[in-house]
């Protein structure tokens, strides 16, 4: 019997290649703007500016509008003698509108808030201590509100004083007015609430020894 040829088997080791494909198409616009968070330091003087407000002035500038530059405060007036102030805002114009668009943080003048009111107390004690008590009944119920009727007739006192007043005083450039010993901030808040010049605001300080809510009493009434 013969023997039997030995069986040679080829083992072959299946090695499995992992392609990856790292192509990416960039078409598409990517937007790599990224935010940090930074801890800033009290007192550093640094302006923190939001996320939102950053995408908001990218598109202002898209926009085509004008920055306007030199400004360093603006003065917001609302209803109810509200008024807030922005310290070194980013400001914008509308050429085509005159509108304008101010960024940066607003805060609430407490002081000429508080001034308001007060002189809004006054003028109304003033006018229901100088009302003839039988005014009422001879003129049968009122079609407006009193504190209307009060406004109504604060503001025409205040058109015929300013009015006597400017025909009687001579005009003086605020530029020579001396505010030597006043608080720069009474004087505006007094050029504000009174809406004079300067000069006057200067010399109603003075003549009332610094009292803001007398002088802007004495130069509305």
């Amino acid at each position: 019997m013969a023997a039997e040829e030995p069986k040679i088997q080829e083992i072959t080791d299946d090695v499995e290649e992992h392609v990856h494909d790292h192509a990416h198409d960039h078409d598409h616009d990517h937007d790599h703007d990224h935010d940090h968070d930074h801890e800033v330091a009290d007192g550093a003087g640094v302006t923190v500016v939001s996320r939102g407000e950053k995408k908001a002035r990218k598109l202002i500038l898209k926009l085509g509008l004008q920055k306007i530059e030199g400004v360093n405060r603006v003065v917001l007036k609302r209803t109810r003698n509200a008024v807030f102030i922005i310290e070194n805002p980013e400001v914008y114009k509308n050429p085509s509108s005159g509108t304008y668009i101010v960024f940066g943080e607003a805060k609430v003048d407490n002081q000429a808030t508080n001034i308001a009111s007060q002189i809004a107390q006054l003028a109304a004690q003033g006018g229901a201590a100088g009302a003839p008590a039988g005014a009422e009944a001879a003129s049968g119920p009122a079609s407006k509100d009193p504190a209307s009727i009060q406004a109504d007739l604060a503001a025409a006192v205040k058109d015929v004083s300013l009015n006597e007043k400017a025909a009687a005083e001579p005009e003086v450039a605020d530029e020579d007015v001396d505010a030597s010993g006043l608080n720069e901030d009474d004087i505006r808040i007094v050029q504000e609430q009174a809406n004079t010049s300067r000069a006057k605001a200067v010399a109603g300080l003075r003549a009332n020894k610094g009292d803001i809510v007398n002088t802007i009493m004495e130069l509305t009434t």
